[in-house]
C-alpha cells in the first residue's frame, strides 16, 4: 500500500506540472518570450543538472553562466522548432518551496512563443513536457534509493536477528549439554553417596563392637 501510495504521488505531482506556460521574462539578453514550468519537490541544483543533461541529447554544448544564473545552450538541434540549430537560454529560479524553470528557445532573431510560432510552439512544448518527465524520473529514482536503503537497513536488522539467535540457540545446546551432564553426574553422586553410606555403617559396626568388647573388660 505505501508503494501504491508512492507512485500515485508522482503520477498526481507530474499530472498537476505538465502545463507549460509562456511569458516575457527578463534574461541575459533582454526580456525575451521564455516557455515556463513549475517544479515540485527537486532542488535548483538538482533542476540545473537535469536540464543540462536534458540538452546534451539534443547535439547542444550546455555552460552555466554565474553572472545571469542561465544555462546556456549553444546550437541545439531541435528539428521540430527549426531547421538550423537553436541556441537555447535556461534559468531556474526558487520561489518558495518549488522552481520556476524558465527555457528560452532563439530562433535567430526572435523567441519561440505561440503567437508568432504557431506551428512550433507545441514541439517546444513538449520539448519542455520532456524536461518535466527528466525531472519526475528523477524524483522517483531518488525516492527509490531511499526505499532500497531501508530495505538495505531491515535486511541488515534480519540478519543481526538471525545471528542473535543462532547464538542463543548455541547457548541453548551448551547448556542443555551442561545439564544433560549434571544429570550422569548426579546419578553417580547419589550411586557415590549410598556406597559411602554402606560404608559408614559398615565402620559404624566396627566401632560399636569394639566398644563393647572394652565394655566387658
Amino acid at each position: 500500500m505505501k508503494h501504491i501510495s508512492i507512485f500515485c504521488f508522482f503520477l498526481y505531482s507530474y499530472a498537476a506540472q505538465c502545463q507549460v506556460s509562456e511569458g516575457l521574462r527578463s534574461m541575459s539578453q533582454g526580456n525575451n518570450n521564455a516557455l515556463v514550468v513549475s517544479l515540485v519537490g527537486v532542488s535548483q541544483n538538482d533542476a540545473e543538472k537535469i536540464w543540462k543533461k536534458y540538452m546534451d541529447e539534443f547535439g547542444g554544448k550546455s555552460k552555466f553562466n554565474k553572472k545571469s544564473g542561465e544555462l546556456y545552450t549553444d546550437n541545439a538541434s531541435l528539428p521540430t522548432i527549426s531547421e538550423n540549430t537553436v541556441d537555447v537560454y535556461g534559468k531556474a529560479e526558487k520561489l518558495g518551496d518549488d522552481i520556476i524553470f524558465a527555457s528560452w528557445f532563439d530562433l535567430g532573431g526572435a523567441y519561440l512563443s505561440n503567437a508568432a510560432h504557431p506551428e512550433r510552439y507545441k514541439a517546444g512544448s513538449d520539448i519542455m513536457i520532456g524536461f518535466l518527465k527528466e525531472i519526475e524520473r528523477f524524483k522517483i529514482s531518488e525516492s527509490l534509493k531511499v526505499e532500497e536503503r531501508k530495505l538495505d537497513k531491515l535486511n541488515g536488522n534480519l540478519k543481526d536477528l538471525v545471528r542473535t539467535n543462532e547464538s542463543l540457540a548455541k547457548d541453548i545446546k551448551k547448556a542443555e549439554e551442561k545439564i544433560a551432564d549434571a544429570k550422569l553426574k548426579i546419578e553417580q553422586n547419589t550411586k557415590d553417596q549410598a556406597a559411602k553410606q554402606s560404608e559408614i555403617d559398615a565402620q559404624k559396626a566396627l566401632v560399636d563392637g569394639v566398644k563393647s568388647n572394652l565394655e566387658k573388660i
